[in-house]
């Protein structure tokens, strides 16, 4: 997910409903989609729609009536490179992978799986903070370290941290948890 600089509502963020499609605005309040497949790590330049007019109305509720054409283009400035992470391990074997950074959350790097860009890496400050590695709403792993980069190891199931009273997690997550590495090449 990115965020505006000097709006941190705004952002654009990847879901993978209805063959996978990039969003802009607020997360339950945007402006406008566009269509991608999941192996889409960028948001596309060109192809953004208004939101209440795709996919039959499905998202009018949840689209920002404020949305007004013409639509946005988006424009790539070039920005830090930064070296991406190897998660290796897992017994969830989905989140196993390469994972890129690909923005900023709650001030720490973010990064997305390469082959399932549905998959993250990121930071949130609850609990005294701690890193996540899943989905956003349904998340495997987590690790309670307040680092300023991903932990290379203790990492646990989330179904098991913060006495279970998070329903985000993922039950299928299975042990071993995975270890985090900066990829090499």
């Amino acid at each position: 997910m990115w965020k505006k600089v000097d709006d941190e509502k705004l952002c654009i963020w990847y879901r993978t409903e209805n063959g996978g499609h990039w969003r802009l605005g607020r997360t339950n309040d945007y402006y406008y989609l566009a269509q991608a497949p999941s192996n889409s790590l960028l948001p596309p330049m060109l192809g953004w729609v208004n939101a209440k007019d795709v996919y039959n109305g499905q998202y009018r509720r949840l689209a920002n009536r404020d949305a007004i054409d013409p639509v946005p283009q988006m424009w790539a400035r070039e920005g830090k490179k930064t070296g991406s992470l190897i998660v290796s391990g897992a017994g969830a074997a989905e989140i196993n992978g390469e994972y890129i950074q690909t923005g900023k959350y709650h001030e720490r790097n973010q990064y997305n799986q390469v082959k399932d860009p549905s998959f993250y890496l990121w930071y949130r400050r609850e609990e005294g903070g701690h890193w996540r590695l899943g989905k956003s709403s349904n998340y495997w792993y987590i690790n309670r370290s307040g680092t300023k980069d991903p932990p290379s190891s203790g990492w646990e199931l989330a179904k098991s941290v913060f006495g279970g009273r998070y329903r985000a997690h993922n039950n299928n997550a299975t042990n071993p948890a995975p270890t985090i590495a900066l990829n090499p090449s």
